[in-house]
């Protein structure tokens, strides 16, 4: 089905959304748009640079003319060539990190009953067996290949490790218990060294995140990319939102504040310093006022088409 003006115009819209936010997390703010000025600017810088220099050597203008757009065609396409290469792996790299941001907030909401039920799934798919629910103090339990397996889920911050007394603990209660294998699963990590007195398979957040890529459970670059979207906007609606609820009241008292600080300003010192302040009063209350009477004639109007 033929995508209509509207849905390419947004399809677009979202698309420089989320160029946006790739370029200010890589270019220490700068926007997908100022990164292209810079871009023109330094070929503009470049071409011109180039044709005073051949335009000096050979006293003329049209070789340097040419010599100059052969050099910038080369010099740039080198250039992108390597920029495309260096900001790939950049955004992949911020991509990396908002996925898994996503899921250490996913799993932080969860509670400990959520979170076996989530481990409880993973695992399922990974190896390819079905768990079940355990007793006494073992959270799940499956048989592979003959052999028992228990499992313990650890839910816990980020900043919390796992001490190697409790993996140490889980361990020893296992083989009381009379299981061959013991899988001890964190939303965190382990302390160092938890692993070197047992057997005991250790899954902490990172092999959590590298099992989720294998089963292709892991957040896509289209779940990000829609994040990122959808972050823009509730940021927006936001932003809309203060300014409708900007009241008389306020705009008021920024217009006394300007007053007083004005007036003040002739009886002190520091003249420049009240002036200054209480113009900026002025005009942030001005400011504020076209806001509210902007928004309040689009309500106006919205009001009169619904008659």
């Amino acid at each position: 089905m033929k995508k209509g003006k509207k849905e390419i115009y947004q399809a677009n819209r979202d698309e420089i959304i989320v160029k946006n936010y790739y370029s200010k997390e890589i270019n220490k703010g700068m926007s997908y748009r100022a990164v292209n000025i810079d871009k023109v600017f330094f070929v503009i810088i470049l071409f011109l640079a180039s044709l005073a220099f051949f335009a000096n050597i050979t006293k003329t203008l049209i070789l340097p003319i040419y010599l100059s757009l052969a050099l910038v065609y080369f010099t740039t396409r080198a250039l992108v060539k390597f920029r495309i290469k260096k900001r790939n792996a950049k955004i992949h790299k911020v991509k990396e990190d908002l996925k898994s941001r996503k899921l250490m907030r996913e799993i932080s909401q969860m509670n400990r009953e959520e979170f076996i039920v989530y481990v409880k799934g993973i695992l399922e798919r990974y190896y390819q067996s079905e768990f079940f629910y355990g007793k006494d103090d073992i959270d799940l339990e499956t048989t592979i290949n003959g052999r028992r397996y228990a499992v313990k889920c650890v839910k816990s911050s980020q900043e919390d490790k796992v001490i190697k007394k409790k993996v140490n603990d889980f361990y020893n209660y296992i083989n009381y218990l009379g299981y061959q294998e013991g899988i001890m699963i964190s939303s965190s990590n382990f302390q160092d060294g938890s692993a070197d007195e047992n057997s005991l398979i250790l899954l902490d957040f990172i092999k959590l995140k590298e099992i989720l890529k294998e089963i292709d459970e892991y957040p896509t670059d289209e779940v990000i990319d829609g994040f990122i979207i959808d972050r823009y906007k509730h940021r927006k609606d936001n932003m809309k939102n203060r300014l409708k609820s900007i009241s008389t009241w306020k705009i008021v008292r920024l217009y006394i504040m300007f007053i007083v600080f004005y007036l003040i300003s002739f009886f002190t010192s520091l003249s420049m310093y009240y002036k200054v302040i209480g113009i900026i009063c002025f005009v942030t209350a001005t400011i504020m006022g076209a806001l509210k009477i902007t928004d309040h004639i689009k309500t106006k109007g919205k009001g009169a088409l619904h008659k």
